[in-house]
């Protein structure tokens, strides 16, 4: 009983902490690149969005933790709208 225990944490635990790190490795090699990040969300089919800037030029990156593909990696110009604060409309 004792062993299947250990077998369902390992299993269950080790994807958690792999799907960590991935993430976290491409947010460090974005930043070693010279790249901002601006903001950084899960999204309901459970792949993680993160949105950089660097200079003129913003990235929209979707990877998915678990298999550490990227699915999506849109760069566009900077507009002088992104620099603008968010509006609080009421």
């Amino acid at each position: 009983m004792r062993f299947i225990f250990i077998l369902l944490f390992t299993l269950f635990t080790v994807p958690v902490a792999a799907q960590t790190d991935v993430v976290a490795d491409l947010v460090e090699e974005l930043k070693a690149d010279g790249y901002v990040v601006l903001d950084q969300r899960g999204t309901l089919l459970g792949r993680t969005q993160i949105v950089v800037r660097r200079d003129d030029e913003i990235r929209e990156i979707v990877i998915n933790p678990n298999s550490g593909e990227i699915l999506r990696d849109l760069p566009r110009a900077a507009t002088a709208e992104d620099n603008m604060p968010a509006s609080d409309a009421d």
